[in-house]
């Protein structure tokens, strides 16, 4: 039989910061033009389709960040659509937020503490379909 010995636990890390409901709100409100100007761009059906292509994009607060989020189009329609996230914005405290984009087995986090209007500026640039 094993003997068995007591351990210390490590700490748990510190809890991530909340994001308050009026920064959320004013976000959302500067994050309009933007999506509108996504969908302008990336959002146009096909004329023979063969591939998925973007039919919509909208964003979608979860936990405390704010994820860009794509409805593709399938030109089979089984399923008809899927959605599929293409930004993220994580809120890393005090007003900051993290930019990352989805890879294959999860998030790169490829700009740190930025300021809303930061992000607000990047994320065109880096989001494509």
């Amino acid at each position: 039989m094993r003997n068995r010995v007591w351990q210390r636990t490590p700490p748990k890390p510190a809890p991530k910061p909340k994001v308050a409901d009026d920064l959320k709100a004013s976000i959302l409100v500067d994050v309009a033009p933007i999506v509108a100007d996504l969908k302008k761009r990336f959002c146009k059906s096909p004329k023979n389709p063969q591939f998925n292509w973007p039919d919509d994009l909208f964003v979608r607060w979860h936990r405390d960040a704010l994820y860009f989020v794509v409805v593709m189009r399938t030109p089979h329609d089984r399923p008809p659509t899927f959605e599929s996230h293409v930004a993220r914005m994580e809120h890393a405290g005090d007003g900051k937020f993290n930019l990352a984009v989805p890879m294959r087995r999860g998030w790169n986090t490829f700009k740190r503490d930025l300021s809303v209007e930061e992000c607000l500026e990047e994320i065109p640039q880096m989001v494509y379909l």
